[in-house]
């Protein structure tokens, strides 16, 4: 796995939107180790944050991101939002993973909302297998704390893993140096690929199990069937009492059916007398019914004689109301078109009347708003000259401002000029005052060694040339004076080299004084050059000011410099108003004279629509009229009643009676064939009834004993006999069950026989599987090939280990065993691990990390290594080997990021990148790569 990019916003002290690209060409010219540095508290482990917390939704210093009411731990105080996100590349392909949390309203003072998160493929050839749901879906994304599962199923590693083999981050720098054995083979695991090793041990273990269950549960079956089958003697004795037992319900069987058909030909002659008994009672009852029947159907058939010759009456009078209807009909609606003219025509002058009004109420309103508008435009004739004015205006206003702005520059400039003169004259103050310094230094100087710099100055004198002291070119008895009589050359030398200090600095203060005082001429030629021009700035723009006043005297307003817009604003809003009455003007007079016109069309249209509506109204009349007439006619004939309803109810009642007429002839027939079918049943049951009686005879004449019986003995003769048989049946059922069941238990003995010997066989192999998976030396199956990854890992940390110290070696402290110490080439025994100083255990773990990086290539590959803090325990020679050693990673192309504030290691490594502490508890970050956006 390679990091490639990292970007968060709103980490701890790292305030904004932040950036890194591991990608710049910086990095690789440095072999990709680069360096973290800044001060404690900085917020350099805000980096490693930001990657754990993109991958997997927390930190390695927090545990938890959010806890309780306190919320999120790790977003930036007084902000409402916090994200993280990776771009990296491993076995499956490249992809950037995501994490922000915000609060309602992205306010710092917003409920804290539900973390979400988001994976995105980049490269879409990647081998994703059931990782994304089709060849169309490149992302994944979702709530919660679901982000660390989906990190895993794509690296192959756990936040844990990740932690002790890539993100070696404070505290978890020795972790793998630490952990128990268990927790070593699990990183191992997923380092290697091995943990297919773990699962052959679970599946060996679940089989042998299967196997073992299936074997004992297939020996306890056996056993039981072999003790439920018979034993030959007691076979052969159950198949004899099977035969006895057929032969005696063969018998019983026998005499039961003779007792039956006795008994049966007993309730025959019984049910036959009785259903004599019942044919007569209904013959009796038939001749009632024929008898009504008959009468019935002769009532029916002079009802429908007496309907059927009223019915020529009725028709001849429904035919003249038919007639009187047709009329009728005709004249509603002569009468319905009359009264609709009579309504149109009334309409028509009663909305042309209305309209006349509307039209006249209108006309005399648009005249009145005209009155209003014209009188409001004689009274504002000035406004139409605003456009020009105000044109005028902006234009002088432009002018103005343009005035304004130069005031603001030369001001600007006097400041400015003034300042820089305040501070000049301020210098050469002070450039005096150090004159007088040097002056009292060279007076206290010369005080000091008057007489020895005289000697020196009378040694020096030549004739002829003038005294650097008084400038006589005499000297006198002072050319006498030779070098020799000079006792002290050091003094002199001393003398001679203050002198010169002295006056070097003097003459270097008068020619800064001699600048000074140029610069201030110069700065107060300056001033007074601007106050010129600001001068006559502030009177152009009084007379522009002026100007602009005049042209608004027109309409009483006058302006400043801060009112001027308004005035304007002003202006413009009463020009609107005008223009507004104007158009508003012309626009009713129009109006008006469309009202006038249609008014004046109205009324030349309004007699003629009066004499039409008083025609319509008399034609009304007439038809209203004829239309009782008719109505009265038919009312005295018939009424209101419907002659169709009348008829149809008149054929309803001929109809039904006539149904009635055939129904009673159709009963008068079924109850003459149900006497006589009644009467030929009779004659068959009397017949039956006599046969019966020659066969109840016949059987009890054959009886052994020559005697008749009744029925009641029968009964109980044959309640005997089922008694006797149900108990042979239930002996016969038992033994015939029982060989049966044992024929069962035979065949299923034999199977389980043969199961069991096979599976007994299946069973010692699995059973000598399982002790060879569980149990080898001491240790589980995955243990145990840990254990041996675990010693190609040693040999390689000791690669690292002796290369950077030549003294140590990691020793396993037996073949199957995750556990080691440590050789010493100073001691004769190998130490424990717990021995180890601060600054061993660094170099041990630091050699294991390394070790993890190059082993894992294989299955995990790790590509980038971050290591935080640690090196506080090294000085000197072991942290150069240290840090070398880090440096040969990058043969094999790895990237790694030290995180550290010891400035050893920050001076080793050229690549860096610096978190700078600012204001507000905020820092910075700077670095190739870094970009930021606030």
């Amino acid at each position: 796995m390679r990091i490639t990019k990292l970007e968060f916003e709103n980490l701890n002290s790292l305030k904004g939107k932040w950036s890194i690209d591991f990608n710049h060409p910086d990095y690789a010219k440095n072999h990709d180790i680069f360096v973290i540095h800044g001060p404690t508290g900085s917020g350099k482990t805000t980096l490693l944050d930001a990657i754990t917390l993109a991958l997997y939704g927390r930190t390695p210093r927090l545990g938890a991101v959010n806890k309780g009411e306190s919320g999120n731990e790790i977003m930036t105080r007084g902000t409402g939002f916090c994200r993280a996100c990776v771009t990296y590349s491993c076995q499956k392909g490249t992809f950037i993973s995501e994490f922000e949390q915000k609060r309602a309203g992205m306010k710092a003072s917003g409920n804290l909302q539900k973390a979400s998160y988001r994976i995105r493929k980049v490269d879409e050839n990647s081998d994703l297998g059931d990782l994304f749901s089709s060849a169309d879906n490149f992302t994944l994304s979702g709530t919660g704390s679901k982000l660390g599962e989906e990190t895993q199923k794509i690296i192959q590693l756990d936040y844990e893993q990740f932690c002790r083999s890539i993100m070696l981050a404070q505290g978890e720098f020795s972790a793998f140096l630490e952990s128990d054995e268990r927790a070593r083979a699990e990183i191992l695991e997923k380092l290697t690929g091995t943990e297919r090793y773990r699962e052959i041990g679970n599946k060996i273990a679940q089989k042998f199990s299967e196997i073992k269950k299936n074997f004992q549960l297939t020996k306890k079956q056996k056993e039981e069937i072999e003790s439920l089958i018979l034993t030959d003697e007691e076979e052969k004795a159950a198949k004899k009492s099977e035969s006895e037992i057929s032969k005696s319900l063969y018998q019983s069987e026998k005499k039961f059916l003779g007792l039956e058909k006795e008994l049966a030909l007993f309730d025959e002659l019984v049910s036959i007398r009785e259903e004599l008994e019942s044919i007569s009672e209904k013959l009796a009852e038939s001749e009632k019914n024929l008898l009504q029947a008959q009468e019935k159907a002769g009532l029916a058939k002079k009802s429908l004689s007496d309907e059927e010759e009223n019915l020529e009456k009725e028709q001849l009078l429904w035919k003249k109301v038919r007639e009187l209807d047709v009329k009728i009909s005709s004249q509603k609606e002569k009468f319905s078109e009359s009264k609709k003219r009579k309504e149109d025509a009334e309409n028509v002058l009663s909305e042309s009347e209305k309209k006349i009004a509307f039209l006249t109420e209108k006309i005399s309103e648009f005249e009145k708003n005209l009155a209003e508008i014209e009188e409001y435009i004689s009274a504002n004739e000035n406004d139409a000259k605003i456009v020009e004015a105000a044109a005028k205006i902006a234009a002088l206003k432009s002018a103005f401002m343009q005035s304004k702005d130069f005031e603001s520059s030369f001001k600007r400039q006097k400041s400015s000029s003034e300042a820089e003169l305040l501070k000049t004259d301020s210098e050469k103050q002070k450039a005096q005052d150090e004159l007088k310094e040097i002056d009292g230094k060279i007076k206290s100087f010369v005080s000091q060694d008057a007489i020895f710099i005289a000697k020196i100055l009378q040694s020096q004198l030549k004739a002829g040339e003038p005294c650097p002291v008084c400038g006589s070119v005499y000297h006198s008895n002072c050319e006498k004076v030779s070098e020799k009589e000079i006792l002290d050359a050091e003094h002199a030398l001393a003398v001679s080299q203050e002198s010169s200090n002295l006056t070097k600095k003097r003459e270097k203060i008068l020619s800064d004084i001699n600048s000074f005082s140029a610069k201030i001429e110069s700065l107060q030629s300056k001033i007074a050059t601007v106050q010129e021009n600001l001068s006559h700035q502030e009177e152009n723009s009084r007379k522009i000011l002026s100007e602009i006043n005049e042209t608004l005297s027109t309409w009483e307003k006058s302006a400043s410099e801060d009112s001027l817009e308004d005035v304007l604003s002003e202006l413009r809003t009463r020009f609107s108003a005008w223009k507004k009455k104007s158009e508003l003007q012309k626009n009713l007079s129009s109006d008006r004279s469309v009202k006038i016109a249609e008014k004046n069309a109205l009324m030349e249209n309004l007699a003629s629509q009066k004499e039409t509506a008083e025609k319509s109204s008399s034609d009304f009349e007439s038809e209203n009229k004829l239309l009782k007439s008719l109505i009265e006619e038919r009312n005295r004939l018939f009424g209101e009643k419907s002659v169709d309803s009348a008829e149809k109810e008149k054929n309803k009642i001929i109809s039904a009676l006539k149904i009635e007429f055939e129904e009673a002839g159709k009963i008068q027939a079924q109850a003459k064939e149900d006497k006589a079918a009644l009467m030929a049943n009779k004659s068959q049951m009397e017949e039956l009834l006599s046969k019966k009686k020659e066969e109840l005879d016949e059987i009890q004449e054959g009886r052994a004993e020559k005697k008749e019986i009744g029925r009641n003995e029968i009964l109980a003769d044959r309640d005997r006999l089922l008694a006797e048989k149900n108990d042979f049946n239930e002996k016969l059922l038992e033994i015939k069950t029982r060989l049966a069941t044992n024929e069962q238990n035979k065949e299923r003995g034999k199977k389980l026989l043969l199961e069991y010997e096979n599976l007994q066989t299946e069973y010692g192999t699995w059973d000598q599987m399982n002790k060879w998976a569980g149990i080898r030396e001491g240790a589980e199956l995955s243990a145990f090939v840990q254990s041996l990854a675990f010693n190609s890992l040693l040999k390689i940390a000791n690669k690292n280990l002796f290369g950077i110290t030549g003294r140590y070696k990691l020793v396993q402290k037996s073949p199957a065993s995750m556990d080691f110490e440590i050789s010493d080439i100073y001691f004769e025994n190998p130490r424990p691990v717990i021995n180890l100083s601060g600054g061993e255990k660094f170099l041990v773990s630091l050699s294991f990390a390394l070790a993890i990086s190059e082993f894992a290539s294989k299955n995990v590959r790790v590509d980038s290594l971050f290591l935080d803090e640690g090196f506080g325990t090294l000085s000197g020679e072991l942290l150069t080997e240290a840090i070398n050693a880090l440096k040969n990673l990058q043969k094999d192309g790895k990237m790694l990021g030290i995180i550290t504030h010891v400035q050893s290691v920050i001076d080793e490594i050229e690549q860096k990148i610096e978190v700078k502490p600012m204001s507000m508890g905020h820092s910075v970050l700077i670095g190739s790569g870094v970009s930021f956006a606030s």
